[in-house]
């Protein structure tokens, strides 16, 4: 019995070559996702203004803020602060607090606390703790905000940008 596949692949070669062509595709998928940010935007939570301006949060009141390296994007429900802003759980009584949305497109911003920097999930950009950008598509740094402890369990974020 001839071979009639002469000049193109044999069934059974063929049938190889797909099932290898679709294992390396996904395999190139997964490690695709290694340069994509591997975490959502932090959850949201409601703060208040203050008399002085200031966007008060309780710490104890928000499940993300309840451990180190924990973060929050919290959003004043008066709509009188100037922007959401995230906040990061950075040592037992510190907290970190930057504009909530990514400088490239706008996207929420989430922290990734393994690496110590903040994430965009939409196209992974990335940011270290002073708020400078350490990978792109992002060019423009965040705004930091001062945190200051009014209490032992409550904190206001300043409403100018450091």
């Amino acid at each position: 019995m001839e071979d009639e596949s002469v000049g193109c692949l044999k069934r059974r070669a063929f049938i190889k070559m797909l099932t290898l062509g679709s294992s390396a595709g996904a395999l190139s998928s997964v490690l695709a996702l290694g340069c994509e940010a591997l975490i959502d935007a932090a959850p949201v939570y409601e703060g208040e203004t203050n008399q002085a301006q200031q966007l008060v949060f309780r710490p104890l009141d928000i499940k993300s803020l309840s451990h180190v390296g924990g973060a929050a994007i919290i959003r004043d429900k008066n709509k009188q602060f100037l922007e959401d802003v995230l906040v990061i759980r950075d040592q037992e009584e510190n907290y970190l607090a930057y504009s909530a949305f990514c400088t490239h497109v706008g996207c929420p911003l989430g922290y990734h606390s393994k690496y110590r920097q903040i994430e965009c999930p939409c196209h992974g950009a990335r940011f270290d703790l002073e708020g400078r950008v350490t990978r792109g598509p992002a060019r423009s740094p965040l705004y930091q905000y001062r945190v200051l402890a009014l209490s032992l369990d409550t904190f206001a974020i300043l409403g100018d940008p450091t």
